[in-house]
């Protein structure tokens, strides 16, 4: 029987294809690819991937039917793995994705013995016509890899193309415990969304881009103890930790209670450390097979106190992971949002949290600012002190090159109905309605508007009656994301 915790996030999931239409990420890409990969063979331990590698005559992959336990191989036409076939077998049942074969001829191929623990592989979420293996549900989703395969203690270069959700959880891990010396970690935490050592999406600072795939690339150099993550060095991840790793996964375990969300298509595995011309290579011919436009349109940071952090949400779905699978261009996301801290804290730290972030790479540099209400509702600021702050703020943005969206604040209930700090809330509502524009603001984020959010709030809606459930904040996502898709790209 399915968690509470499943059912709400599956229910989120629902929601957001009910109202958006959602027949997979938006892509803007190339409309067709060269369907075969082509990587150096020297030092590769294992290739997994929907599109064939150059070279490989076998099956790409293995589901299982729920309904009967029966098994059957997909296989490639034109160079991509088999969606109709693995369709029409698993046609009013559900399939599990038990084994995803290794290319490379060394037999490593990635297994999963429950069905229940697979990721699944449907029509539902393609991208250039290329399918994934999919993972919309808490707790364990993944396929385990020979022992040796993912070692800590050996150099290593790693590839994925993956399409990550979040909220945790790893496409790539050296061990299923994540608080011990992980070695190579592609998930949401840490550094450009691709290592953590840490289980939570919650209190991090990077999440990554969700509405598209990406080349991912990370190296080991297990003499050294250093990493590099899409060429940038990362330090203190506790790579020389006494509990080695000889074993990893993709995907991510039940450990902890955290998930991986989203889409994998392909994972390759060097044993050695590849040079950067080499890795630059791989790189360019991963993005032409896939068709991946890797310049993101817009990065966006979003600002604040534990709204934004997600408090009361399952597992840190809060309205930043559920707005971005909503935003109509391929956006990077920071999520940099801390329990309990006021808009003047934001204010005083916004030169480093944010400012700093400005990247001109991008088309648009955008920061979502939903601190205040803690101002107000636990401090007693008055509105007029927020105002003056959120002024500041939006000035300092603008000034920086940012496109700025402020927030109006949901009925708090730490501002108890008719009270003097919930008339202050009320006051700042209509002001930064009547002003957001005039004090140089891209839009309003009206979360004010959502009723089920008003007092008194409909059940189900708020965790505390102070922040939303993961479904509150499903509303507030489609709001932000409507409020956001109209400057993009």
């Amino acid at each position: 029987m399915l968690s509470r915790k499943i059912l709400a996030l599956l229910l989120v999931f629902f929601l957001i294809c009910e109202n958006n239409a959602f027949a997979g990420f938006p892509y803007n890409g190339a409309t067709t690819a060269p369907f075969s990969i082509t990587l150096p063979s020297g030092n590769l331990q294992a290739v997994y991937s929907v599109i064939r590698y150059s070279g490989w005559s076998g099956n790409c992959l293995q589901v299982e039917r729920a309904s009967d336990s029966t098994t059957l191989n997909i296989g490639f036409v034109s160079g991509v793995c088999d969606i109709a076939s693995a369709m029409t077998f698993c046609n009013a049942t559900t399939c599990g994705v038990i084994k995803w074969y290794d290319q490379s001829g060394n037999g490593n191929d990635s297994t999963q013995s429950t069905v229940a623990s697979a990721f699944s592989f449907t029509n539902a979420n393609m991208i250039n016509n290329i399918p994934g293996l999919t993972a919309w549900t808490s707790g364990q989703v993944d396929l385990v890899l020979p022992a040796g395969l993912a070692s800590n203690t050996q150099d290593e270069t790693i590839f994925s193309v993956q399409a990550t959700i979040g909220p945790s959880g790893a496409v790539w891990s050296t061990s299923s415990n994540y608080a011990t010396g992980v070695s190579l970690n592609f998930s949401q935490n840490g550094g450009d969304n691709l290592l953590s050592t840490g289980p939570g999406f919650q209190n991090t600072t990077v999440f990554g881009n969700t509405t598209y795939p990406d080349v991912k690339v990370a190296t080991l150099n297990s003499t050294s103890n250093t990493y590099q993550v899409n060429g940038q060095l990362k330090t203190g991840l506790g790579v020389a930790n006494a509990n080695t790793s000889t074993g990893g996964f993709i995907g991510a375990t039940s450990t902890a209670g955290y998930a991986y969300l989203g889409q994998v298509y392909l994972v390759a595995i060097y044993n050695t450390v590849l040079s950067q011309g080499t890795i630059s290579t791989n790189e360019a011919n991963l993005e032409t097979a896939f068709g991946i436009n890797t310049t993101p349109d817009a990065r966006i940071t979003w600002d604040g106190d534990s709204i934004t952090l997600g408090t009361g949400s399952t597992a840190g779905v809060n309205n930043p992971f559920q707005a971005i699978p909503l935003l109509n261009y391929h956006t990077y996301n920071r999520d940099v949002g801390v329990y309990g801290r006021p808009l003047s804290t934001c204010l005083a730290n916004e030169s480093a949290n944010v400012i700093a972030s400005y990247n001109s790479s991008f088309n648009k540099n955008i920061v979502v600012i939903e601190a205040g209400e803690a101002d107000i509702c636990v401090n007693s600021v008055p509105a007029t002190t927020v105002e003056t702050n959120i002024q500041s703020y939006i000035t300092a943005a603008n000034t920086a090159g940012f496109y700025v969206f402020p927030v109006t604040f949901i009925y708090d209930g730490a501002c108890t109905n008719g009270s003097a700090n919930d008339i202050q809330r009320q006051a700042y509502n209509t002001w930064i309605k009547a002003n957001y524009v005039s004090i140089g603001a891209a839009g309003l984020i009206d979360y004010d508007s959502i009723t089920q959010l008003q007092y008194p709030q409909t059940a189900g809606y708020s965790a505390d009656g102070t922040h939303p459930t993961t479904l509150g904040y499903s509303l507030e996502a489609q709001v932000a994301a409507s409020a956001i898709n109209a400057i993009l790209p």
